[in-house]
């Protein structure tokens, strides 16, 4: 049946290995885009954009005009 003279070592697991808080946190990140993308292009949601996105239209003041402007066309 078996070799009685034969020794069984006991194998050494090694402990099992977790993420930083950060990487835990920069995934959750990751998958939150990912997901708001996914349901920005099935139409769902709006597109949620970055924290340094700025609209192209904006408050100037009155000190200066606007870059563009519309001209009227003579037909």
């Amino acid at each position: 049946m078996g070799d009685p003279k034969r020794t069984v070592l006991p194998t050494q697991v090694k402990s099992r290995r977790t993420q930083s808080d950060s990487h835990k946190h920069a995934v959750s990140v990751g998958k939150r885009k990912a997901r708001n993308a996914r349901d920005a292009a099935k139409g769902l949601r709006r597109e949620v954009h970055d924290d340094g996105f700025v609209p192209a239209i904006g408050s100037r003041g009155d000190r200066e005009p606007p870059r563009l402007v519309k001209r009227s066309t003579n037909k």
